[in-house]
């Protein structure tokens, strides 16, 4: 399981058609929005490597104007790790 949190900047008269479809979004909530266009949201997979395509949607959404990663947690007990011999 794994969470990461972004803040997206949207064209401010685009705010409720940004919100509308993140909403159909699974694992995607927003958390803050601001007048300016600015809004705080937190993705939650189970598979942390399909992190990248979710942020890739949110950035190719009308109306983003980009998107940043801000944290990234990922629970280490569901990462199975190698053994690695030098």
């Amino acid at each position: 399981m794994g969470i990461c949190s972004l803040v997206l900047h949207t064209r401010p008269e685009k705010i409720q058609l940004v919100l509308d479809r993140i909403e159909a979004l699974e694992g995607v909530e927003v958390h803050a929005v601001s007048g300016q266009g600015k809004l705080v949201v937190c993705v939650d997979r189970q598979e942390p490597l399909r992190y990248s395509e979710t942020i890739m949607q949110l950035h190719n959404l009308s109306g983003v104007l980009s998107a940043a990663l801000v944290y990234e947690y990922n629970d280490e007990s569901s990462i199975t790790h190698r053994e690695v011999s030098t």
